[in-house]
């Protein structure tokens, strides 16, 4: 929540815009460096103890950002994004144990929830700080409140997790699965997109004359039309046996927005930020599905989702600054937008080849070249 309240932040603790800038990608990193050792800690305590271990960290790292000092700041957000790892990971993970025959249904009902949920914290945010009155101290440190409620949902649930996961680890081979890098480089240019989209659509929008406040309401809208695309991608993509085409038409809608996006000014451009949201959330849906989808089971799909997020937040990480840098050294988003059209291809390309239907390997040990399984 602190990237609406980062001029509130600004004006309150005197932290430069880049100390801001490091203060919101920090999650991104500890994403990237953690999430391939999310189905380590889930064997060991079992899928409903890694949870509640990792909302008990989103609430002591969010209480930790109510502390008026700018170390404990940086440190509440570092522990705050640890525990979010673990369901970022695991929920995938846990649709396809739980519900194998509804990957789908339940994947849009994961990806809406979250889209829902991260737009409505966007849209309170501001209104909860300066109306309301609570500060941008407090506003930040409330989800705390929602993470402890969580955290106590899942610890009875404990017990049980822990005796059915006391299984040995198996070796596999899924750094060296041609599937998984597919599913992995198709959810980064997802991630990539998103977190560049977000960090920079307001001033490019006001570079084509729109005001500020038009080009932010449309920064909301590029998140509200996707709602609808979060909720329909994953149920179709489930039906069918190959999700090559689902996901290459959400490209094609990318590739259309961004387009439009970069050739038109004043309110058409706008529009156009909308037509790319709405398949830009379809295919980050798309790509959620993947991990339940391209599994064999949930202890793979555990694996393919920490592999992918490894590699799609260690993208999202360094984009939106190499961006910036470029827009400082040329003075317009030529490369942005251009970069933006590249992704929106590429999309497509790698959609098609990750929604082939094959698994990923499960589990085999001391093989080379492992084979993919098809999907019958």
């Amino acid at each position: 929540m602190i990237g609406p309240l980062s001029d509130t932040v600004h004006e309150s603790t005197g932290l430069s815009s880049s100390a801001i800038g490091v203060l919101t990608t920090l999650p991104l990193i500890i994403f990237m460096l953690l999430s391939t050792q999310v189905p380590r800690l889930s064997r060991r305590l079992g899928i409903e103890g890694a949870m509640s271990v990792a909302f008990v960290l989103v609430a002591l790292g969010s209480l930790m950002r109510w502390v008026p000092a700018t170390l404990a700041l940086y440190l509440g957000t570092a522990v705050l994004a640890c525990g979010l790892t673990v369901p970022n990971v695991l929920l995938p993970s846990i649709i396809r144990r739980d519900f194998p025959s509804r990957i789908g249904p339940m994947t849009s009902m994961y990806t809406t929830l979250m889209a829902g949920a991260a737009g409505v914290a966007s849209f309170l945010a501001l209104p909860l700080a300066i109306d309301v009155g609570w500060g941008w101290r407090v506003t930040a440190a409330s989800t705390g409140l929602l993470a402890a409620i969580a955290a106590l949902a899942w610890l009875p649930l404990t017990r049980v997790s822990q005796q059915a996961s006391a299984r040995p680890a198996v070796q596999n081979p899924l750094w060296r699965s041609s599937t998984a890098w597919w599913v992995a480089l198709f959810f980064a240019t997802q991630t990539l997109t998103f977190y560049s989209v977000v960090a920079w659509l307001v001033p490019v929008l006001t570079s084509k004359h729109l005001t500020p406040a038009v080009s932010g309401a449309f920064l909301g809208g590029f998140s509200v039309v996707g709602i609808a695309s979060s909720l329909l991608a994953p149920t179709l993509a489930a039906r069918l046996r190959s999700q090559s085409a689902i996901a290459a038409a959400f490209g094609g809608i990318q590739v259309v927005g961004v387009v439009g996006l970069a050739s038109a000014n004043d309110m058409t451009a706008g529009f156009f930020a909308l037509v790319f949201g709405m398949g830009a959330a379809g295919s980050f849906a798309v790509a959620f599905a993947l991990f339940g989808l391209r599994a064999p089971n949930h202890r793979m799909s555990s694996q393919l989702s920490g592999m992918s997020q490894t590699v799609g937040y260690g993208a999202a990480a360094v984009g939106p600054i190499l961006f910036g840098y470029f827009h400082d050294l040329f003075g317009n988003w030529r490369v942005l937008l251009g970069a933006l059209v590249v992704l929106a291809v590429a999309s497509i390309v790698l959609g098609t080849l990750a929604g082939r239907p094959k698994f990923v390997p499960a589990g085999v040990t001391g093989v080379d070249h492992p084979e993919e399984i098809h999907v019958r």
